[in-house]
């Protein structure tokens, strides 16, 4: 596999074997015994194969603020110390680029196998829904690659970034980049092409696939990265549907009285939660590193969680606690004060080998939420300044997300008035010297706060920022260890720093071009453009 992945000309497969049990398996077969895609249980069978089986979530997870580091004393993984200094990482894991990049065009070539076998059978009423969900998992695999290895999306630099290869016919090159304004517009069409034929009616577990919710709101939060808000709503809104909140994660209420961390995964991850719009299985150690000692000195650790998630002060809790915070996740925390977590993304563990104990870590992906869904259109709606309309979907997001009350602390109705003035009253995050007379002292975090000035050429009101900081908020705690907070980060130009024990902070300012994690060594040797720095 790894030979054939160091090529860029083998990004797309002419035919791929049935099952794809394991890259080893279709490799090990004579080229002229492959099987032909030549119906349309074939096509259904190759395309559970379309979902990329690697996450991005390690590399853009530990390259965002909710992370730090617990001192030289700690442990950890020699990845997470090269992406939490934004530096390159050349490692090869199931979580590295590398594996990453694989994964992704496989998924790609695979989208791309099963388009070609509907283009044998004919277009009719049970291929195009088929056609369908390969072109939403093609266009989802390079989304998700752009989202690691590209900056964000901007209207007014799209066309001076790197985007992606963007194959699109099994068996023909793609040895160039192109623009970010390409590759968005390459997987708009997508999108814009599967849309109108979507149709669950051949799914048997529906929330494993590319179902009607799922499509809507992957169409949402891409057009959401993509600036086009207008869509973005329209979007969210065919995915939510006519009463959001049957669709968001009403459930949540209960997870407090789970006795075991495994009760409590498998509800979050289970088949059945109508919240849960898209469920993808990735080999991944994501569900460990949260919470193992040998990786705790980069962690999610107690500061982080009293000041900036979800103990933080905001409109739904009293002070930088859970005593009379109202927020249920700030009830749910595991850890101590070097780790603390709520297992919503935790590990199955995959047995290979009884005898020796060994096999692969895996976690279930919750790729797409109503929760998050709901979040999308709200931003949405602050941008195009509907802002009665973007508070709806926050108050439903609060009314889910928060007890009526607890402790002293009763669950808020916001509003744009009250928000105006909370805002007003939070100080912002902010880094610099130690020693203000001396710019050249050891820069570090002069104040933590879930308020995180935004740097954007958007022209922004008062009441919009004041929503927007809201929003984030929900956001950083709805995606937690999903890996989405970096792509926030990015879109808005938020800046923050890494502390390092004993060396100098890892700073990362506004449009800094780190935020396009560095391609795989193989892939730049064999002709992509590296990343520039």
């Amino acid at each position: 596999m790894n030979n054939i992945f160091s090529k860029i000309k083998v990004l797309s497969f002419v035919t791929l074997s049935l099952t794809l049990a394991s890259c080893n398996d279709f490799l090990d077969k004579n080229p002229d015994d492959r099987t032909e895609i030549n119906t349309v249980e074939k096509v259904q069978k190759l395309l559970v194969s379309a979902y990329p089986n690697k996450t991005i979530s390690f590399l853009t997870e530990y390259s965002s603020d909710n992370v730090m580091d617990n001192g030289k004393s700690f442990s950890a993984y020699d990845s997470q110390h090269k992406i939490y200094r934004f530096e390159d990482d050349p490692e090869q894991s199931n979580d590295d680029p590398k594996a990453v990049w694989q994964a992704h065009y496989l998924a790609v070539a695979t989208a791309n196998a099963a388009l070609d076998g509907i283009k044998n059978i004919g277009e009719n009423e049970q291929t195009l829904p088929l056609k369908a969900e390969a072109l939403l998992c093609r266009a989802y695999a390079i989304f998700s690659l752009t989202n690691c290895f590209c900056m964000a999306y901007n209207d007014a630099t799209a066309d001076n970034y790197l985007g992606m290869p963007y194959p699109k016919e099994s068996g023909v090159s793609v040895d160039s980049r192109g623009t970010l304004a390409e590759t968005y517009a390459n997987i708009n069409a997508d999108i814009e092409e599967a849309l109108p034929l979507i149709n669950d009616s051949y799914l048997k577990v529906p929330a494993y696939h590319f179902n009607r919710h799922a499509a809507y709101a992957f169409a949402a939060r891409f057009n959401l990265y993509y600036q086009k808000w207008d869509k973005a709503r329209k979007y969210a809104t065919e995915a939510l549907g006519s009463n959001p909140t049957i669709l968001m994660r009403t459930s949540l209420s209960t997870y407090g009285s789970f006795a075991t961390i495994d009760a409590f995964k498998n509800a979050y991850v289970d088949a059945s939660e109508p919240a849960n719009f898209l469920l993808i299985p990735k080999i991944s150690i994501m569900g460990r590193v949260q919470a193992a000692d040998d990786y705790l000195r980069y962690a999610h650790n107690h500061k982080l969680c009293t000041y900036e998630t979800y103990y933080a002060e905001m409109p739904w809790n009293d002070g930088n606690n859970y005593n009379n915070n109202t927020l249920y996740e700030s009830h749910m925390v595991y850890g101590d004060d070097y780790t603390d977590f709520v297992p919503f993304v935790y590990e199955f563990f995959e047995t290979t080998d009884q005898v020796n104990r060994t096999g692969y870590t895996h976690i279930v992906e919750a790729a797409f939420t109503g929760d998050e869904t709901a979040l999308v259109r709200a931003e949405a709606n602050i941008l195009l300044n509907n802002l009665t309309d973007a508070l709806v979907d926050m108050n439903n997001f609060v009314q889910v997300h928060c007890a009526p009350s607890y402790g002293k602390k009763k669950r808020p109705t916001l509003s744009t008035e009250d928000l105006v003035e909370y805002w007003k009253g939070v100080e912002p995050y902010s880094f610099g010297p130690r020693d203000e007379s001396n710019p050249k002292s050891p820069i570090v975090i002069k104040n933590m706060s879930p308020k995180k000035l935004l740097n954007t050429n958007l022209k922004l009101t008062e009441e919009q920022t004041a929503l927007l900081y809201t929003v984030l908020q929900m956001r950083r705690i709805e995606t937690m260890w999903k890996g989405m907070r970096f792509q926030d980060i990015k879109r808005w130009g938020i800046e923050f720093i890494h502390p390092i024990d004993g060396e100098p902070a890892a700073v990362f300012k506004a449009n800094d071009l780190r935020g396009a994690i560095q391609l795989p060594d193989d892939v730049i040797d064999a002709g992509l453009e590296r990343n520039p720095r």
